[in-house]
């Protein structure tokens, strides 16, 4: 590790107290490039450098996993160590831990999850179903299960698919859009029939309709914005038990709109506008 010119003979994981301003940065190591970059230093704030990579110069390939049939399902997970996989009419999931030289490979049933009607004997198959989202700390992943006409939304649990969660079967919902609200997906953002609530995955329960008339949403955790027609009321603000309504008319336009919902179980709604 090199910092404006002095060379530290240190690993990577270390700190190091800088004066504000920009510095030049150098990792290098044997056998691989160099990286370098000019990094700010604001005073008084820690700055890590988490995007540093260094590739060997003379890189060689070595073939880790071998497939007949096309692959209908590929999905990494938030920290790219993780990979999963299902060729086309697999009844299983693989699980690849790829963060290592030597792969790890887990099998994970689609049976084990899946929604199965009672009166049908047909086997569930990689064809129905898609990767919607991944919790950030890679414990979970988001499905969405076509079955027939209707769609099924599953939380699954990585490490125990036995607790995984049939949100759709559990809440009785024709969920449109559902979005993860924390690292560990014990909360998520529910569209249903224009209507947007929350759900706690742990305890099984729906908070009380957010807002109506919604078409789509977008989130940073746990502050989501939808678009409603201005002409609907919204809920879910409260103030000194005073719930908020915000009513723009008779005519329907659509608006935009902020919910944030506070670590105190503090709650606000924020107009954006058109």
């Amino acid at each position: 590790v090199t910092i404006d010119g002095d060379e530290l003979f240190s690993p990577t994981e270390i700190s190091k107290l800088l004066s504000a301003g920009t510095h030049d940065v150098k990792l290098s190591k044997n056998g691989y490039d160099v990286w370098k970059s000019q990094v700010e230093i604001e005073a008084g704030l820690l700055t890590k450098i988490t995007w540093a990579r260094l590739f060997p110069i003379n890189p060689t390939v070595d073939t880790v996993d071998i497939h007949d049939k096309p692959l209908t399902i590929t999905s990494f997970s938030p920290s790219r160590k993780n990979l999963i996989i299902a060729e086309a009419e697999s009844e299983n999931l693989e699980l690849l831990n790829i963060q290592s030289d030597k792969l790890k490979a887990k099998i994970i049933k689609f049976e084990d999850f899946a929604y199965i009607p009672s009166e049908s004997d047909a086997k569930v198959q990689s064809a129905d179903f898609k990767i919607v989202s991944w919790s950030n700390n890679d414990s979970k992943i988001l499905v969405r299960q076509q079955v027939g006409e209707s769609a099924h939304w599953i939380l699954v649990n990585l490490s125990d698919t036995k607790k995984s969660v049939d949100l759709t079967t559990i809440f009785n919902k024709n969920f449109t859009q559902l979005l993860l609200a924390n690292d560990s997906a014990s909360k998520i953002w529910a569209l249903a029939e224009g209507e947007l609530t929350e759900i706690n995955v742990e305890d099984k329960t729906m908070t009380q309709v957010i807002a109506t008339n919604v078409t789509r949403i977008a989130n940073n955790q746990n502050t989501v914005a939808y678009v409603a027609k201005s002409t609907d009321t919204i809920l879910g603000a409260k103030t000194d038990s005073t719930e908020a309504e915000i009513d723009d008319g008779d005519t329907p336009t659509n608006k935009i709109y902020i919910y944030n919902e506070g670590e105190d179980g503090s709650t606000a709604i924020v107009e954006l506008g058109d």
